[in-house]
């Protein structure tokens, strides 16, 4: 008798334990901007995601479907209403923004935010107002805007949006996307749990596209035009670009590949994974390896890493500069067709072995050995602190 009135207590404690269902309710709205819009329209959204398409019409076209959960359907209607929308449609400085009026949202739940002042305090500055952000739905507002933005051939949008996911699918024109900015402000958050808040993509592209991300990843897949891709912390991810490309992460990676144009990528802590493209390179690591496959039609390889090894692979026939340096790490170079150049080698504390048909090498000043590759109309340069160096000719890859 006792252990059946044990278990039963048990169960009613448990059902008390168990929140109710919440309630929820949406509110959809859609705006049509005039032709003129298309010269540039900004948006701003703090919470939700935010999808780009492209636009059947010369003018833009906004829609956003608000969602708010409460403990009840009434109170989730009143917060869902109370959510207000700005808009100026005024050609090249057309607006739309998404505005979270203080007395209602003063404090906003975001999954994975801290959820006591004891794990950190987090707040964000957005429309020129402060609002606190709980990862305890009990204690903020539990909204969410979610917009899409279908933009005209050759239009100019600008696009931020705090928390949630930025896409592009399929838009020819100017289009920037900000994700995850860096104006969040965290008070005693000690762990990278809350570190990133959203991912920023953009795929089948043309033109020019920028995607920033403060703290998340950024992926490009398919794009034609320029891409300039930047992070504070996060990867970024390209694939199948022909563009000129710009890739900056203060922490994180950086890979392209099957791409074609001009590649820059700076990374303060990460590796640079280069495979399979056609055009000149230029990447830059604090400390990561930096790795280069299948590398034609460059006239120019610059890499530098300040602890990692560099290696390269691929017909560097054209090139006319070529510089790597490491602090510390080893050099590879494999090529199954050299260019015309002189190469100065010059390892602090490191082995050089070349395998180069026809190349002369003399040594110059103790540790500096000079490379004569061909006629010697280019100049390269290899340095490292601390490294061995190997220059080797490989057979050239199945067609």
């Amino acid at each position: 008798m006792n252990r059946t009135l044990t278990v039963l207590a048990a169960l009613a404690a448990l059902l008390v334990a168990v929140p109710a269902q919440a309630a929820s309710a949406t509110v959809t709205r859609a705006w049509q901007y005039k032709d003129a819009s298309a010269a540039g329209l900004e948006l701003d959204n703090l919470i939700g995601d935010v999808r780009v398409e492209k636009g059947n019409s010369a003018g833009f076209y906004v829609s956003v479907k608000v969602i708010a959960e409460a403990d009840t359907a009434g109170e989730a209607d009143a917060l869902a209403q109370a959510v207000e929308f700005r808009s100026r449609d005024s050609g090249g400085s057309s607006l739309f923004q998404v505005k979270l009026p203080e007395p209602h949202f003063a404090m906003i739940y975001l999954p994975g935010a801290p959820a006591s002042w004891w794990s950190g305090r987090m707040y964000v500055k957005y429309l020129g107002e402060r609002r606190n952000l709980t990862g305890d739905p009990d204690k903020g507002a539990r909204i969410r805007a979610d917009v899409v933005v279908r933009v005209p051939e050759g239009g100019r949008l600008t696009a931020r949006n705090k928390f949630g996911d930025t896409m592009s699918e399929g838009v020819a024109g100017d289009v920037t996307l900000h994700g995850g900015r860096s104006t969040v402000g965290i008070g005693i958050v000690i762990d990278g749990r809350y570190g990133s808040y959203g991912l920023v993509r953009s795929s089948n592209g043309t033109g020019r596209l920028t995607l920033d991300a403060g703290s998340g990843r950024v992926e490009v897949a398919t794009h034609e035009g320029e891409v300039n891709a930047d992070t504070g912390s996060g990867g970024i991810d390209i694939a199948n670009c022909k563009c000129r490309i710009n890739a900056d992460t203060g922490s994180g990676s950086i890979r392209v590949v099957d791409s074609e144009g001009e590649l820059v990528a700076d990374t303060g802590s990460g590796s640079v994974t280069v495979r399979h493209f056609a055009g000149s390179v230029r990447a830059d690591t604090g400390s990561g390896s930096v790795k280069i496959e299948g590398l034609s039609n460059a006239t120019e390889l610059v890499a530098d890493t300040g602890s990692g090894s560099v290696h390269v692979a691929g017909d560097l026939s054209h090139l006319e500069e070529m510089k790597i340096d490491t602090g510390s790490g080893s050099v590879s170079i494999e090529a199954f067709a050299w260019p015309s150049m002189a190469v100065t080698v010059d390892t602090g504390s490191g082995s050089v072995a070349v395998d180069v048909t026809d190349a002369e090498v003399t040594r110059h000043d103790g540790r500096e050995r000079i490379v004569l590759i061909g006629g010697a109309a280019g100049r390269g340069l290899i340095d490292t602190g601390s490294g061995s160096v190997r220059l080797r000719t490989v057979a050239a890859p199945a067609e």
